[in-house]
């Protein structure tokens, strides 16, 4: 991981968790009373307090590799919407076990601090040796798409990244004759090792095309989980047939077919004039990138505070139809990674 997104991190740790630590405390203080003590206290306002102020935390500003170590050092889970759905979850499952709440609440702040003191330390450490962060440059101002690619899409080789590179020329191709941009007008402007994350900057138009394309596509996924789930909770019970998993299975296709429906209905009412090859042409890319997410592959997206909203620049309007477009494929994500771990449970 680049020594630049740790910092990075680490500044966004000292100005987004002072409140969410705190607010945790004061949770956790209730809790124990209420485990240990005759006298209860009422853990509604804490709790609430707690999940306003992960609610508003701006988690859309970190990068994909950043959410990546949050998560490998287990604590994406206790931040942000994903944060204040797992703490609600977390305290209504243990109503009547406040012990349990408390324990776990206690674990999850301890990780919490514990990893805002090792990337403070990190980033204390790289000062020491002479590190100075890059100066914010014009890349840094603008929306970046992260294309990343693990599991059944990681690259492993040059032929591998022939035919990758060959997929997403024609993705962006597509994308762009919908909007009379250029593939050209994609910019590469960052790669990490590791995952393989390809870090690009597009026009406003692709942005929030490819926006709207990856929240349908996180939608299904969703769907598709939600369908697992339910058939996994049947055969718990021991109430399913040979024919009823099949049911499932179609049940599955039907979603992805109606969430390709969905994209090219959305597409048509924006661009109501396409002809017949560019409609044929965005076909080919929305399912090469559905092909992607569902063979493991992920799209990501970071909005700056201070992306172009110049009078000479991208209108306000069409930047926030993206980042509202971006919010939403997020929301999305979280919900999806919430099911997942439904699953794992």
């Amino acid at each position: 991981m680049d020594v630049q997104e740790i910092i990075r991190l680490a500044n966004w740790f000292d100005e987004n968790t002072g409140k969410a630590i705190s607010a945790y405390i004061d949770l956790a203080e209730v809790l124990q009373n209420n485990a240990q003590q005759s006298h209860q206290l009422p853990i509604q306002e804490p709790l609430e307090t707690l999940i306003s102020i992960l609610n508003q935390m701006p988690t859309q500003r970190l990068t994909q590799l950043q959410h990546n170590l949050l998560s490998t050092i287990n604590v994406d889970h206790v931040i942000g919407k994903l944060g204040a759905n797992w703490i609600e979850e977390t305290v209504k499952t243990h109503t009547y076990d406040p012990a349990t709440a408390f324990e776990t609440v206690r674990i999850s702040l301890s990780r919490l601090q514990d990893a805002k003191m090792q990337i403070n330390a990190f980033r204390t450490a790289a000062a020491e040796v002479g590190f100075v962060p890059n100066k914010i440059t014009e890349n840094d101002k603008e929306i970046k798409i992260s294309i990343i690619f693990r599991a059944d899409v990681t690259i492993s080789n040059i032929r591998d990244w022939k035919t990758t590179a060959a997929d997403w020329e024609k993705i962006f191709h597509g994308l762009a004759v919908v909007v009379n941009d250029k593939p050209e007008d994609v910019k590469v402007v960052g790669f990490e090792s590791g995952s393989f994350i390809l870090t690009l900057v597009a026009t406003p138009a692709i942005t929030k095309l490819l926006a709207m394309i990856s929240k349908h596509i996180t939608g299904i996924a969703q769907d598709i989980i939600l369908i697992k789930i339910k058939l996994e909770e049947l055969k718990q019970l021991k109430l399913t047939t040979k024919v009823m998993e099949k049911e499932f299975e179609m049940m599955e296709k039907d979603r992805n077919k109606k969430g390709r429906e969905a994209i090219m209905s959305e597409l048509n009412r924006q661009f109501p004039d396409l002809d017949h090859e560019t409609k044929n042409k965005v076909g080919m890319s929305i399912d090469k990138v559905i092909t992607f997410a569902q063979a493991g592959g992920e799209i990501d997206f970071s909005v700056p505070d201070n992306s172009s909203e110049d009078e000479n620049d991208t209108p306000r309007v069409e930047i926030q139809e993206i980042r509202e477009l971006i919010e939403e494929h997020n929301k999305l994500k979280q919900r999806v990674k919430l099911l997942i771990n439904k699953m794992k449970e």
